[in-house]
Protein backbone atom coordinates (compact mmCIF):
# COMPACT_ATOMS: atom_id res chain seq x y z
CA UNK A 1 0.00 0.00 0.00
CA UNK A 2 1.33 3.57 -0.77
CA UNK A 3 1.06 6.27 1.14
CA UNK A 4 2.17 9.97 -0.47
CA UNK A 5 4.25 12.40 1.85
CA UNK A 6 1.48 13.42 3.54
CA UNK A 7 0.91 10.66 5.15
CA UNK A 8 0.73 11.07 8.96
CA UNK A 9 2.50 8.96 11.10
CA UNK A 10 2.38 8.75 15.13
CA UNK A 11 4.60 7.54 17.92
CA UNK A 12 2.65 6.18 20.99
CA UNK A 13 4.05 4.93 24.56
CA UNK A 14 2.85 1.85 25.93
CA UNK A 15 -0.86 2.39 27.59
CA UNK A 16 -1.53 6.07 25.40
CA UNK A 17 -5.05 5.57 24.30
CA UNK A 18 -5.80 6.37 20.51
CA UNK A 19 -9.47 6.69 21.27
CA UNK A 20 -12.50 6.08 23.25
CA UNK A 21 -15.53 4.54 22.82
CA UNK A 22 -18.44 6.90 21.76
CA UNK A 23 -15.56 9.62 20.85
CA UNK A 24 -16.65 11.44 17.19
CA UNK A 25 -15.07 9.15 14.34
CA UNK A 26 -12.89 11.00 12.05
CA UNK A 27 -10.21 9.24 11.25
CA UNK A 28 -9.04 5.47 10.47
CA UNK A 29 -5.61 4.00 11.58
CA UNK A 30 -3.42 1.41 10.31
CA UNK A 31 -0.38 -0.27 12.47
CA UNK A 32 2.76 -0.28 11.52
CA UNK A 33 4.39 -1.50 14.44
CA UNK A 34 3.74 -2.78 18.30
CA UNK A 35 0.41 -4.60 19.15
CA UNK A 36 -2.88 -2.47 20.07
CA UNK A 37 -6.05 -3.77 21.98
CA UNK A 38 -9.49 -2.36 21.03
CA UNK A 39 -12.03 -3.16 24.28
CA UNK A 40 -15.11 -2.25 25.53
CA UNK A 41 -16.04 -1.25 29.00
CA UNK A 42 -19.43 -2.99 30.02
CA UNK A 43 -20.35 -2.93 33.85
CA UNK A 44 -16.90 -1.27 34.62
CA UNK A 45 -15.19 -3.96 33.07
CA UNK A 46 -12.87 -4.34 30.14
CA UNK A 47 -13.40 -6.58 27.30
CA UNK A 48 -11.26 -7.20 25.08
CA UNK A 49 -12.69 -7.03 21.55
CA UNK A 50 -9.60 -7.50 19.51
CA UNK A 51 -5.98 -7.39 19.01
CA UNK A 52 -4.67 -5.51 16.14
CA UNK A 53 -1.50 -6.58 14.94
CA UNK A 54 1.26 -4.95 12.35
CA UNK A 55 -0.75 -4.06 8.78
CA UNK A 56 -4.27 -4.20 9.97
CA UNK A 57 -6.34 -1.19 9.81
CA UNK A 58 -8.90 -0.28 13.03
CA UNK A 59 -11.27 2.81 13.67
CA UNK A 60 -12.47 2.75 10.01
CA UNK A 61 -16.37 2.57 11.20
CA UNK A 62 -16.76 5.99 11.48
CA UNK A 63 -15.59 6.88 8.58
CA UNK A 64 -17.51 4.67 5.94
CA UNK A 65 -20.93 4.15 8.44
CA UNK A 66 -19.51 8.11 10.11
CA UNK A 67 -21.17 8.39 13.97
CA UNK A 68 -19.13 7.70 16.80
CA UNK A 69 -16.39 5.16 17.85
CA UNK A 70 -17.94 1.77 18.86
CA UNK A 71 -14.53 0.59 21.46
CA UNK A 72 -11.93 1.87 22.81
CA UNK A 73 -8.11 1.75 21.02
CA UNK A 74 -5.01 1.49 23.53
CA UNK A 75 -1.55 0.66 22.79
CA UNK A 76 -0.01 -2.72 24.30
CA UNK A 77 3.25 -1.44 23.82
CA UNK A 78 5.38 1.38 22.06
CA UNK A 79 3.61 1.62 18.32
CA UNK A 80 4.02 3.73 15.31
CA UNK A 81 0.53 4.05 13.34
CA UNK A 82 -0.21 5.48 10.36
CA UNK A 83 -2.84 8.27 10.35
CA UNK A 84 -5.57 8.21 7.43
CA UNK A 85 -8.84 10.84 6.83
CA UNK A 86 -11.86 10.13 5.47
CA UNK A 87 -10.66 11.38 1.94
CA UNK A 88 -7.63 9.50 1.97
CA UNK A 89 -9.85 6.33 3.36
CA UNK A 90 -12.28 6.86 0.42
CA UNK A 91 -9.58 6.83 -2.30
CA UNK A 92 -8.47 3.93 -1.29
CA UNK A 93 -11.75 2.12 -0.98
CA UNK A 94 -11.96 3.43 -4.47
CA UNK A 95 -9.23 2.07 -6.21
CA UNK A 96 -11.08 -1.61 -5.12
CA UNK A 97 -13.82 -2.91 -7.22
CA UNK A 98 -17.28 -2.33 -6.34
CA UNK A 99 -18.30 -5.61 -4.73
CA UNK A 100 -15.30 -5.41 -2.43
CA UNK A 101 -16.18 -2.05 -1.60
CA UNK A 102 -20.43 -3.31 -0.60
CA UNK A 103 -18.55 -5.74 1.16
CA UNK A 104 -16.22 -3.55 3.01
CA UNK A 105 -19.43 -1.72 3.95
CA UNK A 106 -21.49 -4.84 4.94
CA UNK A 107 -18.83 -5.72 6.99
CA UNK A 108 -18.14 -2.77 8.70
CA UNK A 109 -21.78 -2.37 10.07
CA UNK A 110 -22.11 -6.19 10.90
CA UNK A 111 -18.68 -5.46 13.08
CA UNK A 112 -20.29 -2.65 14.91
CA UNK A 113 -23.52 -4.65 15.49
CA UNK A 114 -21.52 -7.26 17.19
CA UNK A 115 -19.68 -5.33 19.09
CA UNK A 116 -23.27 -3.48 20.80
CA UNK A 117 -24.19 -6.81 21.51
CA UNK A 118 -21.04 -7.67 23.49
CA UNK A 119 -22.07 -8.68 26.63
CA UNK A 120 -20.75 -10.61 29.23
CA UNK A 121 -23.06 -13.64 29.82
CA UNK A 122 -21.34 -15.87 31.98
CA UNK A 123 -21.26 -13.47 34.72
CA UNK A 124 -24.43 -11.06 33.48
CA UNK A 125 -26.17 -12.18 37.29
CA UNK A 126 -22.98 -12.70 39.56
CA UNK A 127 -24.80 -13.81 41.86
CA UNK A 128 -25.85 -17.05 40.20
CA UNK A 129 -22.94 -17.51 38.20
CA UNK A 130 -21.02 -17.91 41.34
CA UNK A 131 -23.41 -20.21 42.71
CA UNK A 132 -23.64 -22.55 39.46
CA UNK A 133 -19.33 -22.81 39.68
CA UNK A 134 -20.31 -23.37 43.55
CA UNK A 135 -22.70 -26.33 43.29
CA UNK A 136 -20.25 -27.91 40.02
CA UNK A 137 -17.39 -27.90 42.51
CA UNK A 138 -18.47 -28.87 45.37
CA UNK A 139 -20.56 -32.24 43.39
CA UNK A 140 -17.38 -33.06 42.13
CA UNK A 141 -15.60 -32.24 45.46
CA UNK A 142 -18.05 -34.89 47.61
CA UNK A 143 -17.13 -37.53 44.78
CA UNK A 144 -13.68 -37.54 44.99
CA UNK A 145 -12.10 -40.10 47.19
CA UNK A 146 -10.04 -36.94 48.95
CA UNK A 147 -13.11 -35.49 50.44
CA UNK A 148 -14.03 -38.14 53.00
CA UNK A 149 -13.99 -37.07 56.18
CA UNK A 150 -14.27 -37.87 60.12
CA UNK A 151 -17.08 -40.27 60.74
CA UNK A 152 -18.31 -40.48 56.99
CA UNK A 153 -19.23 -36.92 56.87
CA UNK A 154 -17.85 -35.14 53.52
CA UNK A 155 -15.37 -32.25 54.45
CA UNK A 156 -16.12 -28.85 53.06
CA UNK A 157 -14.30 -27.71 49.93
CA UNK A 158 -11.20 -25.52 49.92
CA UNK A 159 -12.55 -21.48 49.63
CA UNK A 160 -9.15 -20.57 48.05
CA UNK A 161 -9.81 -23.43 45.63
CA UNK A 162 -13.30 -22.31 44.60
CA UNK A 163 -12.19 -18.48 44.29
CA UNK A 164 -8.90 -19.13 41.95
CA UNK A 165 -11.62 -21.32 39.92
CA UNK A 166 -14.32 -18.73 39.72
CA UNK A 167 -12.22 -16.36 39.29
CA UNK A 168 -11.05 -18.09 36.20
CA UNK A 169 -13.88 -19.00 34.29
CA UNK A 170 -15.75 -15.52 35.48
CA UNK A 171 -15.11 -12.45 35.28
CA UNK A 172 -15.34 -11.45 38.87
CA UNK A 173 -12.76 -10.11 41.44
CA UNK A 174 -12.33 -12.19 44.91
CA UNK A 175 -14.15 -9.23 46.68
CA UNK A 176 -17.60 -10.16 44.56
CA UNK A 177 -16.77 -14.01 45.84
CA UNK A 178 -16.69 -12.84 48.88
CA UNK A 179 -19.99 -10.90 49.11
CA UNK A 180 -21.65 -13.69 47.44
CA UNK A 181 -20.32 -16.20 50.04
CA UNK A 182 -21.03 -13.90 52.94
CA UNK A 183 -25.45 -13.60 51.65
CA UNK A 184 -25.40 -17.43 51.52
CA UNK A 185 -23.67 -18.16 54.74
CA UNK A 186 -25.69 -15.20 56.41
CA UNK A 187 -28.63 -17.11 55.13
CA UNK A 188 -27.24 -20.46 56.40
CA UNK A 189 -28.07 -22.07 52.94
CA UNK A 190 -24.32 -22.66 53.35
CA UNK A 191 -21.85 -23.12 55.80
CA UNK A 192 -18.18 -21.97 55.71
CA UNK A 193 -15.62 -23.10 58.56
CA UNK A 194 -11.96 -21.84 59.26
CA UNK A 195 -9.22 -24.15 58.61
CA UNK A 196 -6.17 -23.07 61.08
CA UNK A 197 -3.20 -24.45 61.43
CA UNK A 198 -1.25 -24.09 64.82
CA UNK A 199 2.28 -22.26 65.01
CA UNK A 200 4.89 -24.34 67.65
CA UNK A 201 7.81 -23.15 69.48
CA UNK A 202 9.64 -25.25 71.41
CA UNK A 203 10.60 -24.37 74.78
CA UNK A 204 13.66 -24.20 77.23
CA UNK A 205 13.48 -27.86 77.55
CA UNK A 206 12.58 -28.45 74.22
CA UNK A 207 9.01 -29.56 74.12
CA UNK A 208 6.92 -27.94 71.42
CA UNK A 209 4.23 -25.33 72.52
CA UNK A 210 1.69 -23.91 70.86
CA UNK A 211 2.38 -20.38 70.97
CA UNK A 212 -0.56 -18.98 67.91
CA UNK A 213 -2.71 -20.09 65.30
CA UNK A 214 -2.83 -18.41 61.82
CA UNK A 215 -6.05 -19.15 59.33
CA UNK A 216 -4.76 -21.55 56.66
CA UNK A 217 -8.10 -21.66 54.86
CA UNK A 218 -11.49 -21.90 54.78
CA UNK A 219 -14.15 -24.69 53.46
CA UNK A 220 -17.54 -24.96 52.17
CA UNK A 221 -20.43 -27.30 53.09
CA UNK A 222 -23.61 -27.09 51.22
CA UNK A 223 -26.12 -28.73 53.62
CA UNK A 224 -28.77 -29.28 50.96
CA UNK A 225 -27.02 -30.19 47.71
CA UNK A 226 -30.29 -30.77 45.95
CA UNK A 227 -32.19 -27.54 46.53
CA UNK A 228 -29.46 -25.53 46.62
CA UNK A 229 -29.30 -23.90 42.75
CA UNK A 230 -33.41 -23.48 42.97
CA UNK A 231 -33.02 -21.48 46.44
CA UNK A 232 -30.30 -19.42 44.99
CA UNK A 233 -32.19 -18.38 41.77
CA UNK A 234 -35.34 -17.31 43.96
CA UNK A 235 -32.90 -15.46 46.31
CA UNK A 236 -31.77 -13.61 43.65
CA UNK A 237 -34.87 -12.43 41.97
CA UNK A 238 -35.81 -11.49 45.06
CA UNK A 239 -32.67 -9.74 45.32
CA UNK A 240 -33.49 -5.60 45.59
CA UNK A 241 -31.50 -3.88 42.44
CA UNK A 242 -29.00 -1.94 45.31
CA UNK A 243 -28.24 -5.14 46.56
CA UNK A 244 -26.97 -6.75 43.82
CA UNK A 245 -23.15 -7.92 44.19
CA UNK A 246 -21.32 -5.01 43.62
CA UNK A 247 -18.76 -4.96 40.74
CA UNK A 248 -15.10 -3.78 41.17
CA UNK A 249 -13.84 -0.60 39.52
CA UNK A 250 -12.39 -1.58 36.08
CA UNK A 251 -9.03 -3.50 36.34
CA UNK A 252 -8.58 -3.82 39.59
CA UNK A 253 -7.03 -6.84 41.43
CA UNK A 254 -7.19 -8.70 44.72
CA UNK A 255 -3.63 -10.08 46.09
CA UNK A 256 -4.46 -13.55 44.60
CA UNK A 257 -3.92 -12.26 41.11
CA UNK A 258 -1.50 -9.63 41.82
CA UNK A 259 1.13 -12.23 43.55
CA UNK A 260 0.34 -14.19 40.45
CA UNK A 261 1.22 -11.82 38.02
CA UNK A 262 4.69 -11.02 39.92
CA UNK A 263 4.94 -14.05 40.19
CA UNK A 264 5.51 -14.29 44.17
CA UNK A 265 2.82 -15.77 46.83
CA UNK A 266 0.81 -13.59 48.89
CA UNK A 267 2.81 -14.08 51.99
CA UNK A 268 5.78 -12.02 50.37
CA UNK A 269 3.39 -9.54 49.25
CA UNK A 270 2.09 -9.20 52.54
CA UNK A 271 5.73 -8.65 54.19
CA UNK A 272 6.53 -6.25 51.47
CA UNK A 273 3.38 -4.19 52.67
CA UNK A 274 4.34 -4.33 56.15
CA UNK A 275 7.33 -3.17 55.21
CA UNK A 276 6.51 -0.10 53.50
CA UNK A 277 8.06 -1.86 50.13
CA UNK A 278 5.12 -1.14 47.99
CA UNK A 279 3.72 2.57 48.02
CA UNK A 280 0.36 3.11 49.97
CA UNK A 281 -1.21 4.23 47.02
CA UNK A 282 -1.72 1.28 45.16
CA UNK A 283 -4.40 -0.32 48.25
CA UNK A 284 -8.02 0.10 47.82
CA UNK A 285 -10.96 -1.50 49.89
CA UNK A 286 -14.20 -1.72 48.99
CA UNK A 287 -15.99 0.76 51.61
CA UNK A 288 -19.20 -0.89 52.13
CA UNK A 289 -17.39 -4.20 52.54
CA UNK A 290 -14.71 -2.72 54.94
CA UNK A 291 -17.37 -0.72 56.75
CA UNK A 292 -19.36 -4.38 57.35
CA UNK A 293 -16.37 -6.28 58.57
CA UNK A 294 -15.50 -3.14 60.90
CA UNK A 295 -18.88 -3.44 62.18
CA UNK A 296 -17.78 -7.62 63.18
CA UNK A 297 -14.56 -6.77 64.54
CA UNK A 298 -14.89 -3.48 65.99
CA UNK A 299 -12.49 -0.98 65.87
CA UNK A 300 -10.38 -1.71 69.03
CA UNK A 301 -9.12 -4.47 66.33
CA UNK A 302 -7.13 -1.90 64.72
CA UNK A 303 -5.60 0.36 67.57
CA UNK A 304 -2.81 -2.62 67.70
CA UNK A 305 -0.97 -5.20 66.03
CA UNK A 306 -0.14 -8.69 67.32
CA UNK A 307 3.19 -9.34 66.29
CA UNK A 308 3.76 -12.57 64.94
CA UNK A 309 6.93 -14.23 65.59
CA UNK A 310 9.14 -16.00 62.34
CA UNK A 311 11.20 -18.75 62.91
CA UNK A 312 14.73 -18.37 62.14
CA UNK A 313 15.29 -20.70 59.47
CA UNK A 314 12.64 -18.57 57.62
CA UNK A 315 14.57 -15.41 57.93
CA UNK A 316 14.98 -13.52 54.49
CA UNK A 317 15.44 -9.77 54.61
CA UNK A 318 17.15 -7.24 56.69
CA UNK A 319 14.15 -6.48 58.52
CA UNK A 320 12.97 -10.03 59.82
CA UNK A 321 15.61 -9.45 62.17
CA UNK A 322 13.27 -7.59 64.66
CA UNK A 323 12.93 -11.20 65.28
CA UNK A 324 16.35 -12.13 66.47
CA UNK A 325 17.26 -11.35 70.17
CA UNK A 326 19.74 -8.77 70.62
CA UNK A 327 22.98 -10.76 71.93
CA UNK A 328 22.63 -12.80 68.65
CA UNK A 329 22.47 -9.63 66.93
CA UNK A 330 25.50 -8.15 68.15
CA UNK A 331 27.15 -11.36 67.58
CA UNK A 332 26.69 -10.52 64.35
CA UNK A 333 26.87 -6.87 63.75
CA UNK A 334 30.63 -6.99 65.39
CA UNK A 335 32.02 -9.89 62.71
CA UNK A 336 30.24 -8.30 59.61
CA UNK A 337 32.57 -5.09 60.31
CA UNK A 338 31.30 -1.48 60.08
CA UNK A 339 30.74 -0.63 56.08
CA UNK A 340 28.35 -3.85 55.58
CA UNK A 341 26.28 -2.66 59.10
CA UNK A 342 25.78 0.67 57.41
CA UNK A 343 24.72 -0.67 53.93
CA UNK A 344 22.57 -2.71 56.23
CA UNK A 345 20.91 0.55 57.98
CA UNK A 346 20.54 2.61 54.51
CA UNK A 347 18.38 0.00 53.26
CA UNK A 348 16.22 -1.09 56.63
CA UNK A 349 13.21 -0.32 57.71
CA UNK A 350 12.63 2.29 61.01
CA UNK A 351 12.08 -0.49 63.30
CA UNK A 352 14.83 -2.62 61.95
CA UNK A 353 17.12 0.47 61.77
CA UNK A 354 16.40 0.92 65.36
CA UNK A 355 17.43 -2.67 66.09
CA UNK A 356 20.30 -2.26 64.64
CA UNK A 357 21.72 0.90 66.09
CA UNK A 358 20.34 -0.14 69.56
CA UNK A 359 22.56 -3.10 69.34
CA UNK A 360 25.82 -1.64 68.67
CA UNK A 361 28.26 0.21 71.47
CA UNK A 362 27.47 4.17 71.23
CA UNK A 363 31.20 4.74 68.89
CA UNK A 364 30.20 2.19 66.73
CA UNK A 365 27.08 3.29 66.46
CA UNK A 366 27.85 6.75 65.60
CA UNK A 367 29.84 5.79 62.79
CA UNK A 368 27.90 3.62 61.00
CA UNK A 369 24.93 5.88 61.33
CA UNK A 370 27.25 8.81 59.40
CA UNK A 371 28.45 5.77 57.09
CA UNK A 372 24.74 5.22 56.65
CA UNK A 373 23.82 8.89 56.07
CA UNK A 374 26.92 9.31 53.02
CA UNK A 375 25.26 6.23 50.70
CA UNK A 376 23.69 7.76 47.71
CA UNK A 377 23.31 5.27 45.58
CA UNK A 378 23.35 2.19 46.71
CA UNK A 379 24.70 -0.91 44.83
CA UNK A 380 21.84 -3.49 44.71
CA UNK A 381 24.93 -6.48 44.21
CA UNK A 382 26.45 -5.24 47.02
CA UNK A 383 23.31 -4.84 49.56
CA UNK A 384 22.06 -8.19 48.50
CA UNK A 385 25.60 -9.80 48.79
CA UNK A 386 25.57 -7.83 52.99
CA UNK A 387 22.20 -8.92 53.76
CA UNK A 388 22.76 -12.76 52.33
CA UNK A 389 25.29 -12.51 54.93
CA UNK A 390 23.79 -11.32 57.31
CA UNK A 391 21.47 -13.89 57.57
CA UNK A 392 23.76 -16.38 56.93
CA UNK A 393 25.93 -15.17 60.15
CA UNK A 394 22.86 -14.90 62.03
CA UNK A 395 21.70 -18.79 61.26
CA UNK A 396 25.44 -19.89 61.87
CA UNK A 397 25.56 -18.10 65.47
CA UNK A 398 22.00 -19.79 66.30
CA UNK A 399 23.24 -23.29 64.80
CA UNK A 400 21.20 -23.64 62.18
CA UNK A 401 24.46 -23.65 59.60
CA UNK A 402 27.59 -25.51 60.47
Amino acid sequence: MDFNSDTKYKTLHKGQVIFKEDQKSSVAYMLKTGRISLYRILNNKKVVLAEVTPGQIFGEEGLLGGGTRIANAVAEEPCEIIVMDRDTFQAMLLKSPAPIQRLARFLIEQVRAVNRRVAESSTGNVFLSVCGILEMMYKAHIHSPKSGGKAGQTSGLSYAEFSRTAKDILLVTQLEIDEVVTRLRKLKIIDVNDVRKAVMKKDALGRSRKTSDFLKDRTLTIPDLAKFMSVARNLSQEMPADKAPFTQCLEFIDIYEFAELVESKPETIYKKMSYKEIPETYFFMHKPTVEAWVGEVGTEFFQRVKKKRVKLEDLETVNDIVYVDNAALQDCFSSLGFHKVAILASMAGDEARSRIFSNLSKKMSKIVQEQAMSIENLDEMEAADAEDELIETIKRIKGLIK
